[in-house]
């Protein structure tokens, strides 16, 4: 999928699924952020996909949201 970068940058790739989290969330949440590793053979910037800081808005765990499979009301702090 083709997600957006950190600073608002479209970044393509391949991303495995097996059952979470499925496209629409993929889109939604993830984001891709580089990070640049010294090696051997000098630096070399990676990219990976990341999920935003749950700490940073921690009421935003209790807000209640309707599976899509079972159709069961929760939360993420459950």
């Amino acid at each position: 999928p083709a997600l957006f970068g950190a600073a608002g940058n479209l970044a393509k790739g391949f991303m495995y699924y097996c059952c979470w989290p499925c496209v629409c969330d993929t889109h939604d949440f993830i984001r891709v952020d580089t990070k640049t590793i010294t090696t051997a053979d000098g630096p070399k910037a990676y990219r990976f996909a990341v999920i935003g800081n749950p700490c940073e808005n921690p009421a935003a765990l209790d807000e209640p949201f309707v599976q899509p499979f079972d159709r069961r009301r929760t939360t993420l702090a459950r």
